[in-house]
């Protein structure tokens, strides 16, 4: 569900930084791809990865796109591991998603304190 607007592709271009910084090569999705980038490191290491903004909204918020990504990893569809990232205005929130919902992976006070896994 790749960004519409400037300041989506604005933190798409940021997520996509913060994976190619962890080595990562990485690719934006088009639509109607049901995730906006694809990472890999290598064969075995292969991320579709979600992404949204937001100042106040909960990963609950975004439901219907978890339940979108829980449905490609339950079926077997999914290329590789997915994850939901949410960028807050001074953090990120990454999950991982699961054949019934999503993970918290890791969350921190700054940017830079997200590691990715």
């Amino acid at each position: 569900m790749p960004a519409n607007s400037p300041q989506g592709k604005a933190v798409e271009n940021e997520a996509k930084h913060i994976l190619e910084q962890e080595g990562f090569q990485v690719l934006r999705a088009v639509n109607p791809a049901p995730f906006d980038l694809l990472a890999w490191k290598d064969s075995s290491t292969i991320l579709c990865v979600s992404v949204r903004r937001s100042k106040s909204v909960s990963i609950n918020g975004y439901s219907e796109c978890v339940n979108v990504l829980s449905e490609l990893v339950r079926s077997g569809k999914a290329p590789g591991d997915c994850q939901f990232w949410i960028r807050y205005p001074s953090l990120w929130k990454r999950f991982e998603i699961l054949p019934g919902g999503a993970l918290l992976i890791r969350e921190g006070s700054h940017a830079r304190d997200q590691v990715c896994t």
